[in-house]
């Protein structure tokens, strides 16, 4: 490409950003407020934000990218005032607080024709619209700066009522970049898997004419997904839905789970890489993927900014992203979302149990945690809960209940606990608290647990309780104890015997142990006599939301059939993978013992895997072999059908799986996410 070729031109709203960096006597302040009375060294810079920023971007891709029109004479500023926030070693400059410029604020100039001889319909153009004015000022007059130019159009929506307008109107087919969580108002962004946000994409883009007409596309369209993923749609794809690239493993919403802060202009080097699809339309996809790992990069590595200590300093350039253009390792973890779950074979099952994270992260499409699966429908579950979770403690009153159902040793409290640390993981927000309502003699043990549960909040934090075996009998009563729980989940608050009292912003989890799953509860506290009879519709209608945990139990062909690709199988694997983290010395399993545990019909479900993995004799050896397994006695307490007489269980129930090739890879199998070499 010569560099005539690479010209841009840029233009659109505009404003200035003042980065404001703040140091306090402790690098790392517990708040913006302790960071400013404790500061002892401010540094400002003033840099040009929206269109500006995107020209120095493309500047530092190598383009020669210009803005032709008149800049305003007066620029409303955007203040960011920036700490050091992070680990210890890993600091990094980001964003304590920002007082951003509005619409209304931001001066607008018009945009006059071009000189052809000059800017000639050959160099492409890009225009940034952030609901600052320009396009209002502009909009009679994008359809002449547009006309026979190549362009792409940064624009919080693409269904706009006024872009709308000018396609209507004969603007040509180009590429629209939006960010999922500004369009239509924030309303489309709420929590969801990939196939649910894509299809709710698809709906409300295709209800556009001017955009999807006749079955197809008329305009490319690029949406990023928070840092995530996006979906690249356009005339001329296989696919009328669209490309979805995604971060192995990640669901969207994943990322800021890592809590590195807020960094503004991972959209400007996104909408900067997508430039070069502007001379080569071919490289769009390609383009995209770039886009994608420069947003993460650039969260991740946070401003340029002084070391810390540094007294006189001047940032050195034009922009204090750390951009490198040339480091492409972030797209080796991008894929190409297929919409449908990971195929749960043999292959898939070794990359969980014993793969790095990136093996595991191939073959799984959630990885909230300890929480992993490999199900998209349990991944929009899980997602739910946890923006549900979220939105409670933020702006959320009074109790707010769920239920969690599976078979026995499922992993049900496991899952309550894993979604709190999702949504606290400093654990500084809630106090979990563990009642097994089947051991509760009398109601005053639940009195109690109320009153304990109001000493937790008034000491300011949010109680997380978990209700387990809450369905238990009463007085000889299946779910007896169900009156007893309506007065708290409706009102937040608890009869001491003379007085209420109340309870404060609670989170209650009840945790079934009698009833297989939510629809057999729903079954019986809305329809059976004696559900009616204890409240039971009273109850479900207080419940927000019910979860059901995959079971382990494998069905018959799943037992005899290695071949079967089980998603249940998955869920054994994912747990395998989960106890054997607490085995210090094993670097390596057996594979026929791991043929074993995943097929072998369990006693206990989950609960009884952990029990044979914890009391396997693993406390000196690297290799988690098969006579490392409990005597015969014990496993019989967890393995169905097992006979007191077994000399080699393992042996004895691999040679009659169906399908078993013992050729297939030498054993044993090392486990790569131990990190260290085991022979």
């Amino acid at each position: 490409m010569s560099t005539e070729l690479k010209r841009l031109i840029v233009t659109g709203d505009h404003a200035l950003d003042r980065f404001l960096y703040v140091e306090g006597i402790k690098d790392e302040p517990p708040n913006l407020m302790d960071a400013w009375i404790g500061a002892n060294r401010f540094w400002t810079e003033l840099l040009k934000g929206r269109a500006g920023s995107v020209i120095e971007c493309l500047v530092a891709l190598g383009y020669d990218a210009i803005d032709p029109f008149d800049q305003p004479d007066e620029i409303a500023e955007s203040v960011y005032i920036l700490t050091r926030q992070g680990t210890p070693d890993e600091r990094k400059w980001r964003i304590g607080q920002a007082i951003v410029v509005g619409e209304s604020d931001v001066p607008c100039r018009q945009i006059e024709p071009l000189s052809k001889d000059q800017y000639p319909s050959s160099i492409p153009a890009i225009f940034v619209d952030f609901n600052q004015g320009c396009l209002k000022e502009n909009a009679e007059r994008i359809l002449g700066f547009m006309e026979g130019r190549r362009y792409i159009i940064r624009t919080p929506d693409p269904r706009k009522h006024a872009w709308a307008a000018l396609r209507k109107r004969g603007l040509q087919p180009g590429i629209w970049f939006s960010p999922l969580q500004d369009m239509f108002d924030g309303a489309l962004s709420f929590a969801g898997n990939w196939e649910h946000i894509q299809e709710r994409l698809l709906r409300y883009l295709r209800a556009d004419p001017t955009l999807w007409s006749d079955g197809a596309w008329r305009h490319h369209l690029v949406i990023q997904i928070h840092s995530d993923g996006a979906l690249v749609l356009g005339p001329g794809q296989d696919d009328q839905d669209g490309t979805l690239f995604i971060f192995a493993g990640d669901q969207p919403g994943s990322f800021s789970r890592k809590g590195y802060g807020a960094v503004i202009g991972g959209g400007t080097v996104f909408l900067a890489s997508l430039a070069k699809a502007l001379y080569d339309p071919d490289c769009l996809l390609d383009s995209t993927q770039q886009g994608l790992s420069l947003l993460r990069r650039i969260t991740e590595q946070g401003y340029i900014g002084p070391d810390s200590g540094v007294g006189a300093w001047k940032l050195q350039g034009k922009t204090n992203l750390p951009i490198d253009f040339s480091d492409k390792s972030g797209k080796e973890k991008i894929i190409k979302y297929t919409r449908k779950a990971p195929e749960a074979d043999w292959d898939a099952i070794r990359r969980v149990v014993c793969g790095d994270d990136n093996d595991m992260k191939s073959v799984t499409v959630l990885n909230m945690g300890n929480l992993t699966t490999s199900s998209p429908d349990y991944a929009q579950t899980l997602l739910r809960f946890e923006s549900r979770l979220k939105s409670h403690v933020s702006s959320g009153k009074g109790i707010l209940s769920f239920t969690i159902f599976g078979g026995p040793g499922s992993g049900k409290s496991f899952v309550a606990e894993e979604l709190a640390k999702a949504v606290n993981p400093k654990g500084d927000l809630f106090q979990i608290q563990i009642y097994n309502i089947s051991q509760f003699g009398d109601p005053s043990r639940l009195l109690d647990a109320f009153d304990n549960i109001q000493t937790i909040g008034l000491q300011g934090k949010i109680p997380f309780v978990l209700w387990d075996e809450f369905d238990s009998s009463y007085q000889g009563a299946q779910g007896g104890w169900l009156p007893y729980f309506l007065m708290p989940m409706q009102d937040a608050k608890f009869f001491d015997g003379s007085h209420e009292r109340a309870l404060g912003k609670c989170i209650f989890v009840f945790i079934g142990g009698t009833f297989n799953g939510e629809n057999d509860f729903r079954e019986w506290a809305l329809n059976s006599r004696e559900g009616k009879y204890l409240k039971g519709i009273d109850f479900h209608s207080r419940l927000d939301s019910c979860l059901n945990v995959p079971s382990v139990d494998i069905g018959k062909n799943d037992v005899s059939d290695w071949r079967t690709a089980s998603p249940t199988k998955m869920v054994r694997a994912l747990m395998i993978r989960t106890f054997l983290k607490k085995q210090k010395k094993v670097k390596a399993i057996d594979r026929d013992l791991l043929t074993y545990l995943i097929h072998v019909p369990l006693q206990h479900g989950v609960r009884s895997l952990q029990r044979i993995i914890l009391a396997s004799e693993l406390d000196r050896t690297p290799v988690f072999e098969r006579y490392h397994l409990p005597p015969i006695d014990v496993l019989q307490l967890h393995v169905k059908g097992l006979d007191i007489d077994t000399v080699d269980p393992v042996s004895e129930f691999v040679d009659k799986l169906e399908g078993y090739d013992v050729s297939a890879e030498p054993e044993p199998i090392e486990l790569k996410w131990k990190n260290k070499n085991w022979g």
